[in-house]
């Protein structure tokens, strides 16, 4: 927009219910009436007036008409009367009730985050990786006002810190962090607290049950979240009418096909933080233990992990908002007994942070069990709980590894004292050092902890696997070959089920085999795994047998295709880069063979992201020019809804020097969607 800056004017929006209240405050706010200022708007020819912080909480039961109808009509008004006015209105929710088009500013996604860290140039370098970007992310839920505040903090506290500024994990109140930026939102929300209406005051109860949990929770879960209530959908939409809550749509992977996706209500990031504001701490923690309990079964105090059936949290298709949740909620009861200084306590709550972890390592959640011990870490008193730190140190490196942070995973386990540990937890680091050594190409360091494990007790699984990774160290023959076969024959004698089928996918990737040949060697994983269980060797079993037949095809069947698509979407969300890679490379080659280009660039857009996030530029750009010479120029108007994947596309082969195609050979089959 071009106008002069002296024509650019913004007033603030207030209490009022309809035109007559608009009116009178309008007045007694700027000392003139409304009419006269479209008059003197509209001698100044190309202007701009913003009305900023709109309110959404005008009383829609008595007769009134909504703030939406209301602002409609007024500025319908101030459009006609002044030809060249623009007219911007802002406020937190978007108008349903006005023809007026809408732009919604959203929060940074993860890859959106880095791209504006980097805006910085060296300043926020550290920053830059992977797992910062999803750390910052996670303490600020990517809110453009908590980024800068975060990024503040940062300039005199390293990443780390950044647990102790974020709103949804402070066991106190802290007016620094917690203060709200729209006066309508605190307006909206002081008119629940306070009112006297019965539907309201059950309304405002459901919306601080519901403020506990980060990523929202479906309202058939917390509907007796206050014992002797019961919430209703009446008073969820009254705060979905407000602009209180949001309601989205979550569908996991393992549902029935045809069944319904889950409505979780979320209170979104500025809500809760005003809503810290009102209650007190003792209050928040009271809501707090409600949630432990209805997370991790009624007797959580005791360190005792019993969580029902609808908390999952060793399963794979456990929804990412539920760990969320889960990790917040332990977080704030391990603070809230450290400053209490409630030692016996914390120790059960610390026992069951390593409870709950294992619980997610079991259902391959592991960057969750990260992020949940990094930030307990940060606050664990060192000395008072030294043993119980070690033996939680060994879980944070073992996550570490498995989310491919070798580096760390190894600093963390050099710096634990192994007098804590009992011998299988010592078995357990040492394994865990061999395979981060391993994938550093460190033999010597592997070979030596492998016989550290085995020395320890050589009758044990884990000296068993040791055992399967120094053959798989030894040049490749018949008899090395031989040696891993009995010796995984000799696990699963003895029910060492995942060591034995950790063997057999050591073998299915030594020799170059047929589809036939890795059928038969991966048949015994699949047969002993499921969704449920051992799901992650699952998936490693079911890419290798496709990923074969892939070659020797060229494409997938339905069934194949289906597959890697449900193992990719998995890993999306699971910090695990070179399968991701892998299923990635599969897809993108089937569909290249069908000239599947729509699918390509949505593929494409997918796994840019991840590779931004992990620093794979080099392979992005590789992904550019083979879609390029795939798939020649492309046309930015034919196509519909590809419109936003060629857009990112084209963006993303220009910001990294590579000239951008202009058109399709053939428009998209949307017969294979």
């Amino acid at each position: 927009m071009n106008y002069p800056l002296n024509n650019v004017y913004c007033i603030k929006s207030f209490d009022y219910r309809d035109r007559q209240s608009f009116a009178k405050a309008f007045i007694e706010r700027h000392g003139l009436s409304f009419e006269k200022t479209c008059d003197h708007l509209s001698d100044l020819g190309p202007s701009c007036l913003i009305i900023d912080d709109i309110a959404t909480h005008s009383n829609f039961d008595r007769g009134h008409a909504s703030v939406e109808q209301t602002i409609a009509e007024i500025v319908e008004i101030a459009l006609q009367y002044c030809e060249e006015l623009v007219i911007i209105l802002r406020s937190r929710k978007i108008p349903s009730n006005t023809n007026f088009g809408a732009c919604t500013l959203k929060e940074f996604d993860e890859a959106d985050l880095l791209g504006y860290v980097r805006s910085f140039g060296d300043k926020f370098a550290d920053v830059c990786s992977e797992q910062g970007i999803r750390t910052l992310h996670r303490h600020t839920d990517g809110l453009p006002i908590r980024v800068d505040t975060a990024l503040s903090e940062l300039e005199v506290v390293p990443l780390s810190e950044l647990v102790n500024t974020n709103t949804d994990l402070m066991a106190d109140y802290d007016p620094v962090y917690l203060s709200s930026d729209t006066n309508s939102l605190s307006k909206t929300i002081d008119f629940f607290a306070k009112s006297d209406d019965l539907a309201m005051t059950k309304a405002y109860e459901l919306l601080k049950s519901l403020a506990v949990f980060p990523k929202g929770e479906q309202l058939v879960r917390v509907r007796r979240f206050i014992l002797n209530k019961l919430f209703s959908n009446q008073q969820a939409l009254l705060l979905l009418r407000y602009g209180l809550i949001e309601n989205t749509t979550v569908q996991l992977v393992d549902v029935k096909v045809g069944s319904e996706a889950a409505r979780t209500l979320l209170v979104p990031r500025l809500v809760r933080e005003r809503i810290r504001e009102i209650i007190t701490d003792d209050e928040f923690n009271k809501l707090n233990r409600r949630a432990a309990e209805i997370y991790f079964g009624s007797e959580w105090f005791n360190g005792i992990f019993k969580p029902s059936a609808q908390y999952r949290f060793d399963n794979a298709h456990c929804g990412i908002a539920d760990i969320i949740n889960a990790n917040a909620i332990i977080f704030r009861l391990v603070r809230e007994m450290i400053e209490d200084s409630d030692q016996r306590n914390l120790s059960s709550v610390v026992n069951l942070a390593s409870v709950y972890c294992r619980a997610l390592m079991r259902g391959d959640h592991y960057s969750g069990a990260v992020a949940l011990l990094e930030d307990i870490m940060q606050i664990l008193p060192q000395t008072e709980m030294s043993s119980k730190i070690s033996q939680i140190n060994v879980l944070y490196a073992e996550g570490l590894r498995m989310i491919g942070d070798h580096s760390r995973s190894i600093d963390i386990i050099n710096g634990i004292d192994f007098d804590h540990l009992n011998k299988d937890t010592k078995q357990n680091a040492l394994l865990c050092l061999a395979f981060s050594y391993d994938k550093l190409d460190m033999k010597k360091e592997v070979m030596e902890k492998c016989a550290e494990l085995i020395a320890i007790d050589s009758k044990r699984p884990r000296a068993w696997h040791a055992k399967s990774v120094l053959l798989r160290l030894q040049e490749p023959s018949p008899e090395r070959t031989r040696r891993l076969r009995s010796l995984e024959r000799h696990c699963r004698r003895h029910g060492a089920i995942v060591v034995a089928n950790e063997i057999a996918l050591r073998r299915a990737e030594m020799d170059d085999l047929s589809v036939e040949d890795v059928i038969s060697i991966l048949s015994p994983v699949l047969a002993s795994t499921s969704d449920q269980e051992n799901f992650y060797i699952r998936l490693r079993a079911l890419v290798k047998i496709i990923n074969v037949s892939l070659d020797e095809h060229g494409e997938m069947n339905i069934i194949e295709l289906q597959s890697i698509i449900m193992v990719y979407q998995y890993l999306f969300n699971e910090q695990m880069g070179d399968l991701f890679d892998r299923c990635h490379e599969m897809l993108w080659r089937h569909f290249a063979k069908n000239l599947d280009y729509e699918n390509l660039l949505r593929l494409f857009r997918h796994s840019s992201i991840n590779w931004r996030l992990r620093g794979k530029i080099s392979r992005e750009t590789s992904y550019i020019d083979k879609g390029q010479d795939l798939m020649g120029n492309i046309s930015f108007t034919s196509y519909g809804r590809s419109i936003k994947d060629m857009g990112y596309f084209k963006m993303r082969a220009e910001t990294l020097g590579r000239p951008g195609p202009k058109a399709l050979p053939q428009p998209f089959d949307d017969s294979k969607n």
